[in-house]
């Protein structure tokens, strides 16, 4: 074999590889398992406290915080090129909120159902895919504490919404990254946990997808 059939054999095999790796690439999957993980820059706030023992008696101030990493499993839905619905499940945070004489440790989680829009013009590449979300759902938040009093729990619900903007990065024909950046939204709790009405705030989030 002459030196330029050689090289023309391997340019060959050079353009078939690539070819069947955006082919690959652009084939539409309709499922997604996504694994994430989030994080909410932390937020505090002073808490005043009111606390009468012998000897001591007076208002204090107690730090209140919450913000951290979280986690959430999301199930998408492909309806079309530009449209897929999803599922998601998770930790939005949690916290402990210690004061001068009580302990409680809350967390804050959410099941929502949203729909992402994959604008064509930018999401037209083989393996960048933008897209834009919003979720409607539940937000579940509960609390356990310990006190002078005794120990207890209790448990409340709101509803629940996330807005954001975010891309799916394919790695292949089943793997893909994905990050996103948004706004937790969701109305008070009838009563507080851990201090808090509602926790409200934005959020990151870098997670794998297995897609099927």
């Amino acid at each position: 074999m002459s030196k330029s059939n050689l090289q023309l054999l391997i340019l060959s095999l050079i353009a078939i590889f690539f070819a069947s790796r955006i082919s690959t690439a652009q084939s539409i999957k309709k499922n997604s398992i996504n694994i994430k993980i989030s994080y909410m820059p932390s937020i505090s706030n002073n808490q005043q406290v009111f606390v009468s023992f012998p000897g001591i008696r007076g208002v204090f101030e107690a730090e209140n915080s919450f913000g951290g990493f979280g986690g959430k499993l999301v199930f998408n839905h492909s309806l079309s090129r530009e449209l897929a619905i999803s599922i998601s499940a998770g930790l939005i945070t949690a916290n402990s909120v210690v004061t001068f004489n009580e302990t409680h440790n809350n967390s804050v989680t959410a099941i929502l159902l949203g729909i992402k829009y994959f604008p064509h013009a930018i999401s037209n590449k083989a393996s960048i895919k933008p897209y834009v979300l919003g979720s409607l759902g539940l937000v579940f938040g509960y609390q356990s504490g310990v006190s002078a009093s005794g120990v207890g729990s209790q448990t409340e619900t709101s509803a629940g919404s996330y807005f954001g903007v975010g891309s799916n990065f394919i790695m292949g024909s089943l793997i893909k990254l994905t990050v996103d950046a948004g706004y937790n939204l969701m109305s008070d709790f009838k009563n507080s946990v851990g201090g808090r009405l509602n926790y409200n705030g934005i959020e990151f989030a870098l997670g794998i997808g297995f897609m099927f």
